[in-house]
């Protein structure tokens, strides 16, 4: 749809916001003493999770959820059924709140 140039510089834009996103969450964590870390990675998001789980040696993944399940989620192409078939690790699926945006929530 865009040119090659501005696809870049939108991916660009969006890795960045996403990188303020998670430092804001890390921080509040900190806070409470709770070690954690993040990394902006791009590709299919089945993968990159089940690739980083398994690099860092994960117990457990945790993921929001909108609650989609049947062919909802199916048409949704949603993240959890995917996830099953790429894990051998634990996940656990916490539902968003209503009205939540995942990545502008707080």
């Amino acid at each position: 749809m865009y040119l090659p140039g501005t696809t870049e510089q939108i991916l660009r834009l969006e890795e960045q916001q996403a990188e303020i996103y998670l430092a804001g969450h890390l921080a509040r964590l900190r806070e409470r003493g709770i070690t954690a870390s993040a990394e902006v990675a791009t590709g299919d998001p089945a993968d990159m999770i089940a690739l980083a789980a398994s690099s860092c040696g994960a117990d457990v993944v945790v993921l929001t959820t909108h609650g989609k399940a049947g062919t909802q989620a199916f048409w949704s192409r949603s993240l959890p059924p995917k996830l099953l078939r790429r894990m051998n690790t634990a996940f656990l699926l916490v539902p968003t709140e209503a009205g939540d945006a995942v990545a502008g929530s707080q």
